[in-house]
């Protein structure tokens, strides 16, 4: 009777353990051909809660949506990867240093602390490598495709310095949301859902949610910017805020945006001109290629497929 018993209990565990996995490798969306299981989203959950903590205080509905449009962005970015690319592969040397800057921008002191947390949380640390692959390469074809329409005026941010040079700079610390209005909705009623996230979630959550930025997974922290080098609406829009206030949506070329202000330092100019200069250019070429990055992003969204099963 026991053995009887046992081999019931063994089989019910058997199959129990069966439709489990059957269940975890259940196709939940497909992006033309790349497909999203509920295994897949499980494990994104878990990956972006290693970027922001704010997601272990959402409730696990929204925590699933967010993963899972995470996802589809980058299934999306793949498919357009592999038009221009042989092997979604990149050197060593350059993903070793970017893999140091993601587990830095995340507070870990070492790669080797940041792998240990991805073990205890049972990812594979290849398929978080990959995940950096395929942005610095969604990045590196971003820069071919567009980095001759770079419209930067290096002479006026020199005079502008040479202006100023025994005054002071002001770094701005920035968070985003960047959002998108479409024909069914009114500018009006997305700006007040989006307040009404901030207030009752908080900005970084508000972003989570609501961004189409590729910072809404950390929450919308775009981190240390010169105020010199915003574009002047942008400037225009922020200058009057205080430390922990958020702007009205500012209109780009690429949806709305609006900026939170996490922290402002103030310093000294570099008497080295040159150098600040470069600091300015660097930084104003990097915002026209994010904008760049998500337009390009929506354009070839509309052409593909995203089905839910």
């Amino acid at each position: 009777m026991k053995t009887i018993k046992f081999l019931i209990s063994g089989l019910f565990f058997f199959v129990l353990l069966t439709n489990l996995a059957a269940y975890e490798n259940s196709i939940i969306t497909k992006v033309d051909n790349e497909i999203i299981t509920y295994l897949d989203i499980k494990k994104e959950t878990v990956y972006l809660k290693l970027l922001n903590k704010n997601l272990n205080d959402m409730e696990s509905e929204m925590i699933n949506k967010i993963a899972k449009n995470s996802l589809i962005r980058e299934k999306i970015k793949i498919i357009e990867l592999k038009k221009n690319y042989d092997e979604l592969k990149i050197d060593d040397e350059y993903l070793n240093q970017l893999i140091s800057l993601t587990f830095k921008k995340v507070g870990f002191t070492s790669e080797e602390n940041f792998k240990n947390v991805i073990f205890q949380n049972n990812l594979d640390y290849n398929e978080i490598k990959k995940k950096i692959v395929i942005e610095a390469l969604w990045n590196e074809l971003i820069i071919y495709k567009f980095s001759s329409k770079l419209n930067i005026n290096e002479k006026t941010i020199k005079e502008n310095f040479i202006n100023k040079k025994n005054d002071y700079k002001f770094t701005y610390f920035l968070s985003e949301i960047l959002f998108e209005v479409d024909n069914t909705e009114k500018l009006k009623e997305k700006k007040d859902l989006i307040k009404t996230t901030i207030i009752n979630q908080g900005f970084e959550n508000a972003a989570l949610i609501h961004s189409i930025s590729n910072t809404a997974n950390m929450g919308g922290k775009i981190g240390p910017i010169e105020f010199e080098a915003l574009n002047n609406s942008i400037k225009n829009s922020i200058k009057n805020l205080k430390i922990g206030e958020y702007s009205e949506p500012i209109l780009m070329p690429n949806g709305f945006l609006i900026l939170k202000i996490d922290d402002i330092e103030k310093t000294k100019i570099e008497t080295d001109i040159d150098f600040e200069v470069k600091k300015i250019i660097n930084i104003k070429k990097n915002q026209q290629l994010n904008q760049y990055s998500n337009s390009y992003y929506n354009k070839i969204k509309k052409d593909i497929n995203v089905e839910d099963l």
